[in-house]
């Protein structure tokens, strides 16, 4: 970190913030503040398997590099139930003087296009929820430790997969509070609406397969 500090420390950063480390989970829709004011289009609301759920996406801030490692440095995860986050962040459009450091794998290089090159640096204490990725990734963990839970992708049925309505925590940086009030009107597939740390088999039994 304090290489990276050393090196960007004045860069504009765009990081990804939730409370208690979870980012991208499901939550049910009454538990926001727009819930009865919103109202999804009927013909949307009409497709959608689960109306009553929506996907939490996390708040969002842009600030210096420097100041995203003081956040980690400083543990606003464990002072204030801050969980900094910096995801999907491009090598090779925030981080070029890294990539000189990743050499040639052979057996990626026979199976795989290299598309994109990203990184993800966090304060350690990140749990992604159960999702769905549409392309083939290659994980290096740098530092840490990180588990993971895989499915065969090749019937995402036992997985609920479908489309789900969207909302988005606001983060307010002096009082260091979250607020779910904001629902939208787009939907996405990208998360299963299972929580596996609290399956509800009877909604979803399929997954016991």
């Amino acid at each position: 970190m304090k290489y990276l500090n050393n090196l960007y420390g004045n860069k504009n950063t765009h990081i990804k913030l939730s409370p208690g480390g979870i980012f991208e989970g499901v939550d049910s829709v009454i538990n926001w503040e727009d819930y009865k004011t919103f109202k999804i289009p009927d013909e949307i609301k009409l497709k959608l398997h689960y109306s009553d759920l929506v996907v939490v996406r996390p708040a969002t801030l842009n600030i210096k590099f420097s100041e995203f490692i003081n956040m980690i440095n400083e543990n606003y995860y464990e002072k204030y139930n801050v969980s900094a986050y910096l995801e999907y962040s491009s090598l090779i459009q925030n981080f070029p003087d890294l990539l000189k450091d990743i050499r040639n794998i052979s057996i990626i290089s026979d199976l795989l296009v290299i598309e994109d090159i990203n990184i993800w640096l966090s304060d350690g204490n990140t749990l992604g929820k159960l999702h769905f990725d549409p392309f083939d990734n290659f994980l290096c963990q740098i530092k840490g430790r990180k588990s993971l839970t895989l499915f065969e992708p090749h019937d995402n049925t036992m997985l609920y997969e479908a489309h789900i309505a969207e909302s988005k925590l606001s983060y307010n940086a002096e009082t260091k509070k979250f607020r779910k009030k904001l629902l939208m009107d787009s939907t996405s597939m990208v998360m299963s609406p299972i929580d596996l740390k609290d399956i509800d088999f009877s909604r979803f039994p399929r997954f016991s397969e």
